[in-house]
């Protein structure tokens, strides 16, 4: 499944620094791409509850 890769992705981020910043950086980062995935979910949401819309003539 997409989800399992995505964290386990996220766990391999979250266990190799990405900058040395006392760790601050590695979360920076898992946030910013959890609050990627919050808003293109949302974006895919709107878009097929238009296209439900628009096959139902409203």
């Amino acid at each position: 499944m997409v989800w399992a890769e995505v964290l386990a992705g996220l766990a391999r981020l979250a266990e190799e620094p990405v900058l040395e910043a006392n760790g601050t950086t590695e979360w920076l980062v898992i946030v910013l791409g959890c609050l990627g995935l919050a808003v293109f979910a949302s974006y895919v949401s709107l878009k097929v509850e238009k296209v439900r819309r628009d096959m139902r003539g409203e």
